[in-house]
């Protein structure tokens, strides 16, 4: 398997959910995909193997209890209304982090996906912490 290979979300296809247009903040539209990604140290990847990688003890202690469960933990956070932060504009690529309490926060980035179409990127998601930044909007779309 190739670390941009998609994920499929537990209920069929690729697409995880919608973040929409939000001009204000200067931030595009666009689907969210999760990709089998890298775990490359602490910190340091993306997509289902880094997330296995740095969260594997507490993903456990919810249920999620094999790798393959990492798609199903991902889905259960992006719902439709999930409420959206935007973290600042210091970053590489636009990034926000989507809040689905109480099971976790996720990190999304925008960018391309193989065919070159721009998409938000999972690149973590973990049961602790709190989202930093401004509440910017919600999920759309969710399967």
């Amino acid at each position: 398997m190739n670390q941009n290979d998609l994920i499929q979300h537990p209920k069929g296809g690729s697409r995880f959910g919608s973040i929409p247009d939000l001009p204000k903040h200067h931030i595009p539209g666009g689907d969210i995909y999760l990709k089998r990604g890298v775990h490359r140290s602490k910190n340091r990847g993306f997509g289902v193997a880094h997330i296995w990688a740095e969260h594997q003890k507490d993903l456990m202690r919810l249920g999620y209890t094999q790798e393959s469960d990492v798609a199903r933990y991902v889905a259960d956070i992006i719902r439709n209304s999930t409420p959206i932060y935007y973290e600042g504009a210091s970053m590489k690529a636009p990034r926000v982090a989507v809040l689905r309490s109480p099971l976790g926060l996720l990190i999304a980035e925008h960018r391309p996906l193989q065919d070159g179409t721009l998409a938000y990127s999972v690149i973590t998601a973990y049961p602790k912490g709190q989202a930093h930044g401004v509440l910017v909007g919600n999920i759309q779309k969710a399967p």
